[in-house]
């Protein structure tokens, strides 16, 4: 275990931290940020976790072109329009915070530790960090030795004790459970031509919206539902002058919403939903329920209500866990962290990517099925990837593997984190939610599922 601890801890403190601090004063390292149990989180913990996530934030807006990120962090939140981004996000890090250090605290009962192998590992790690980085960036982020060896031990009790946590669910799924359907639609927007329906008032609205164009719109729309006649559906919307879509849909989709999943799910044989109005995209739904079961979808849904299980069975226990501690937070205290004030820029000197370049030379490819993933490995992978069933562009590796290492960040959501505890030959599912601010406007806020297989795992 030594091994992974080390490649745990140098994925993040290889990275020097660029700090831009714009405004002093901070309330003093040793203060007391919150009481989480039997510890004690104080500042400077607190400061280097938010930091640390901060600098992922950061470098994720950058690459796609964000030069002002106070003018980002002081923008409103879409989720809170009465926070600010850097608000909204300093909420998200403060639960991350408390469920670190309350699943940390469980270690002991699920039989996991650190050896004093690895907590050496651990300290060397942070010595390298502080002797890269400068005096100033180290103050800015709370960067003592005692700060860096807390995150990084905290990290990997947690990474350990959450997979022991999700062991032992039930992995028998039936098709009722498992239940996938196929559906048709056709999507309308507000604003929109539809001569196909025979409307001469709405031609001359085409690309405007108003409340009063969304009601016409909303009428046809209705008709068109409502006038279905139990024929082929598609041929029967392309009369309309519309072409319906098919997608696949069980008990946990949610496109275009979970609301609109649910209504489409009901849905007996060759039965047309309602005119569902999805303001978000700005545009209305017509459910058409064409198969009431999908055979070989359901088998294919069967991994993923397992791991759903995992995912519910290791919130339960995380819920009892926080119920049965006090968790105090002193916000006189927390409040003094800005993400506005202080900047952080992730920088791989020279050096270091010489290192991480001669670190592949040496790795070699295992497929051994005892290996396990563990956070900061290397693996070999094949994956695709589909949004209710159906496939997207961009979302397969086709017939060739990719390498990716875990905890990087390269993928969105907790992708990588779903892959911890997998052996080289497993299938695995894992699900997530792309960004609302995705550069794909049409993959932006969904939620996705990817069919992985472990090719290998890369050691040295």
């Amino acid at each position: 275990m030594r091994n992974s601890v080390k490649r745990a801890a140098s994925l993040i403190l290889v990275i020097l931290m660029g700090m831009a601090c714009l405004t002093g004063c901070t309330p003093g390292d040793g203060r007391t940020a919150a009481q989480i149990g039997d510890l004690k989180l104080t500042y400077g913990e607190a400061n280097f976790y938010v930091r640390y996530n901060q600098s992922m934030y950061e470098s994720y807006y950058k690459a796609y072109g964000a030069t002002d990120m106070a003018s980002v962090w002081s923008g409103a939140s879409e989720e809170d329009s009465e926070k600010t981004v850097g608000e909204a996000y300093l909420e998200e890090l403060k639960t991350g915070i408390e469920d670190r250090y309350v699943i940390a605290q469980k270690a002991s009962e699920y039989g996991v530790e650190l050896s004093d192998a690895e907590k050496k590992v651990i300290e060397e790690c942070a010595d390298e960090f502080i002797a890269a980085n400068s005096e100033e960036t180290r103050e800015a982020m709370s960067a003592t030795k005692e700060n860096i060896v807390s995150f990084l031990t905290y990290q990997i009790l947690e990474s350990r004790v959450t997979e022991k946590m999700k062991e032992g669910v039930d992995e028998n799924v039936t098709d009722e459970e498992a239940l996938t359907k196929d559906i048709s639609y056709v999507k309308i927007s507000y604003a929109t031509s539809t001569t196909g329906l025979g409307s001469a008032e709405l031609d001359e609205v085409v690309g405007t919206f108003n409340e009063e164009n969304k009601e016409v719109v909303k009428e046809l729309a209705k008709e068109m539902a409502d006038k279905y006649d139990g024929s082929d559906f598609k041929a029967y919307a392309e009369g309309y002058g519309y072409t319906a879509e098919s997608t696949t849909v069980n008990a946990a989709s949610e496109y275009p919403t979970a609301e609109a999943s649910k209504m489409a799910f009901e849905l007996g044989e060759n039965e047309v939903s309602e005119v569902y109005d999805n303001e978000d995209e700005s545009c209305f739904y017509i459910f058409h329920m064409d198969n009431t079961f999908n055979k070989e979808a359901t088998e294919q849904n069967k991994p993923s209500v397992v791991e759903q299980r995992r995912t519910d069975q290791y919130e339960a226990k995380l819920a009892e866990m926080k119920e049965s501690m006090n968790i105090k937070w002193h916000n006189s205290v927390w409040s003094k962290i800005s993400l506005e004030k202080v900047g952080v820029s992730m920088m791989i000197p020279d050096e270091v990517t010489q290192q991480q370049e001669q670190a592949k030379e040496t790795q070699t490819l295992y497929t051994d099925p005892e290996l396990e993933v563990e956070y900061s490995d290397k693996i070999s992978l094949m994956y695709e990837g589909t949004i209710d069933g159906v496939a997207f562009d961009g979302g397969s590796t086709g017939d060739a593997a990719t390498d990716l290492v875990i905890g990087s960040g390269t993928y969105i959501d907790d992708f990588e984190e779903q892959l911890i505890g997998s052996h080289p030959g497993d299938n695995v599912i894992v699900n997530v939610t792309f960004p609302d601010d995705y550069k794909n406007a049409e993959l932006a806020g969904k939620e996705a599922q990817f069919d992985c297989t472990i090719v290998g795992i890369y050691r040295e």
